[in-house]
C-alpha cells in the first residue's frame, strides 16, 4: 500500500528531529515518523533545509514538487539505482531496435484498447446507458485492434492513441456536462476546472510511476512509446497509458459526485488551478484510488511481460 505525505499549505516548515519529520505552521505542528510513509509531494510553497532533504534521500523517501496547474516541476531521489544493470541492459536493447520497439507500441496499445473498452463501458453505465444500444461501443475494440495491426510505424500507432483518446474524451465530456464543461484536453496550464483535474490527477501517477520504474532496474527516463523531451520520464509516460482511461473516468466520477465545485477553482489569464482544500480533497481520494483499485496492476504485469521477458 502506498503512504504519501501530501503538503498542500503554504508556508509550512519542514524539518526533523531524530526519525521524525516535523511540519509546522500557524495551526499545525506534527511529528511524523520516517517508517511511515514512502514519498513526499510537495504542492505548496514551504521552507525545506538540505538537511531535511538529505534525511528524504538517505531513508528511501521520493520527494516530487509538483506546480499549482500539475506539472512536475522537480524530483529528489532516494539512491536506488544500483550496479545490477541486467534489466537496464535489456531494455536499451529492445528499445533501441526499431521492429522490438513497434511491437511493444503495439502490445501496449493492444492492452490500453481493452482498458479503453471496459472503461467506456463503466461512463455509460454511469450515466444509466446500455452500453451495447451504442453502435460505436460495439465496434470500438474490433476497430481499433484493426488500426493497431495495421500500423507500421511508432507515428502511425501515435494516431491510433489519439483517436483512443479521443474517443474516451468524447465520454468524459458527456458524463461531466451537468456539472462541469470540457471541450479538449488543455494543460501547462489547464484552461478549465476539468482540465485542472485531469492534470492532478496524470501528474501524481506519472510521479508515482517513477519509483516503481526504478525499483524494477529500469530506467524512467528511456522509452518506447514517447518522444523523450527535457526532463521527461518518458518510460513513465509510456506505461502511464495503462492506466489513464481509469484516470480519465476516476476524474469524471469524482467531478460527478458533487466532491468538487466551481468555487473551489482559482481562475487567472493563464489558466485555472485548484483551491488548497480542494488539492487535499484530490489527494486524498487519489490515494484511495491507488491504494484500493487493481490500477496498477496492467502496469506490473506489462513490466514483467513484455519488458522483461
Amino acid at each position: 500500500m502506498n503512504r504519501n505525505i501530501f503538503i498542500t499549505t503554504h508556508g509550512l516548515k519542514i524539518s526533523k528531529h531524530g526519525n521524525y519529520l516535523m511540519v509546522k505552521g500557524k495551526d499545525l505542528n506534527e511529528k511524523i515518523p520516517v517508517g511511515a510513509f514512502d514519498n513526499v509531494f510537495v504542492l505548496a510553497n514551504v521552507n525545506f533545509t538540505a538537511q531535511v532533504l538529505k534525511f528524504l534521500s538517505k531513508n528511501g523517501k521520493w520527494v516530487f514538487i509538483i506546480n499549482t496547474s500539475g506539472k512536475l516541476q522537480s524530483i529528489v531521489a532516494p539512491q536506488l539505482l544500483t550496479s545490477a544493470t541486467s534489466n537496464r541492459e535489456k531494455q536499451y536493447r529492445k528499445f533501441e531496435n526499431k521492429s522490438l520497439r513497434i511491437f511493444l507500441v503495439k502490445e501496449l496499445l493492444f492492452y490500453k484498447a481493452n482498458l479503453s473498452y471496459k472503461a467506456i463501458e463503466k461512463f455509460r453505465k454511469a450515466q444509466g446507458l446500455h452500453p451495447l444500444n451504442y453502435s460505436f461501443y460495439k465496434d470500438f475494440l474490433k476497430d481499433v485492434n484493426s488500426m493497431i495491426e495495421r500500423s507500421d510505424s511508432i507515428e502511425v500507432l501515435r494516431g491510433v492513441d489519439g483517436f483512443i483518446m479521443r474517443t474516451i474524451y468524447t465520454e468524459f465530456a458527456t458524463s461531466i456536462k451537468n456539472y462541469f464543461q470540457f471541450k479538449t484536453r488543455s494543460y501547462h496550464p489547464p484552461k478549465d476546472e476539468a482540465n485542472a483535474v485531469l492534470s492532478f490527477v496524470f501528474s501524481m501517477f506519472y510521479s508515482l510511476l517513477i519509483p516503481l520504474i526504478i525499483s524494477q532496474g529500469l530506467d524512467p527516463y528511456f522509452g518506447f512509446f514517447h518522444e523523450k523531451r527535457g526532463r521527461h520520464a518518458a518510460l513513465s509516460s509510456d506505461l502511464m497509458e495503462l492506466a489513464r482511461p481509469e484516470l480519465v473516468f476516476f476524474a469524471a466520477d469524482i467531478l460527478n459526485k458533487g466532491y468538487f465545485e466551481k468555487s473551489d477553482f482559482k481562475t487567472f489569464k493563464d489558466g485555472v488551478y485548484l483551491k488548497p482544500k480542494a488539492t487535499k480533497v484530490l489527494c486524498k481520494l487519489f490515494m484511495e484510488k491507488i491504494n484500493f483499485s487493481n490500477i496498477m496492476f496492467p502496469i506490473r504485469y506489462f513490466i514483467k511481460e513484455e519488458i522483461l521477458k
